[in-house]
């Protein structure tokens, strides 16, 4: 197994071949399970949006500082599905209007979504672990609470969210805020099912509308190749 650096990931995404329009594999499997989301194809110039905007280097900073030796590694749940989510959420943000301040705490609690997990399987307790993990790295003021609150509450059922926050004492008057970050952080999440098997998402879950937008991107992340660090 090779090292494969992060940079090197962000250069497949933005150069592979299969950004074309006519991607076939894209195309067979949004016209075999997503036929009703087939419209929303994704091309080159999507990508030079991406590099374009004014908050790019937002999510380049995050990734770049990414400690993935603290990650849970595996072929399921490993760096690749981390910075996917990261991705993905970063261009959620991107078209829901978060600030900078927003942007940072989102893309923070994306990389680091998953490291309370043990395994591969369905376990909605791995929230709960993560963040307990990030408790031991922050300090104790509001804004920093709102990390291992929403990595908690990610793998928990939606009603859940608020119990959540009311734990980690954050502040009542920002909870719609908070929620606005849950669901990113969960639609991003849903979104690379691809890598489970071709017909894992299910868009009816989706909370936000953009990311149904998002289908034949995440079904094309999916078929990047990557290999997994060594520890």
């Amino acid at each position: 197994m090779r090292n494969l650096f992060k940079s090197e990931y962000l250069n497949n995404i933005f150069q592979k071949k299969v950004w074309i329009l006519e991607n076939i594999y894209m195309i067979r499997i949004m016209q075999l399970y997503y036929c009703g989301y087939k419209k929303a194809f994704i091309s080159h110039a999507f990508f030079d949006g991406v590099i374009q905007n004014t908050r790019f280097h937002i999510f380049l900073n995050s990734v770049n500082k990414l400690n993935d030796k603290v990650l849970y590694h595996s072929q399921v749940h490993g760096v690749k599905h981390v910075l996917n989510v990261t991705f993905l959420s970063y261009l959620i943000a991107c078209n829901e209007n978060l600030d900078e301040n927003d942007m940072n705490i989102l893309l923070e609690i994306a990389l680091y979504h998953d490291i309370g997990r043990i395994d591969d399987r369905e376990d909605s307790a791995h929230g709960y672990r993560g963040a307990e993990k990030m408790l031991m790295h922050i300090s104790d003021d509001k804004i920093d609470m709102l990390i291992p609150a929403i990595i908690h509450a990610h793998s928990l059922l939606d009603e859940e969210a608020d119990q959540i926050f009311n734990q980690y004492n954050l502040e009542k008057s920002q909870y719609n805020k908070y929620l606005k970050l849950l669901s990113i952080i969960k639609d991003a999440d849903a979104l690379d099912r691809f890598r489970l098997r071709p017909d894992s998402l299910n868009p009816r879950y989706f909370r936000i509308d953009y990311s149904e937008k998002l289908i034949s991107l995440a079904c094309v992340l999916s078929k990047v190749e990557w290999y997994e660090y060594k520890n």
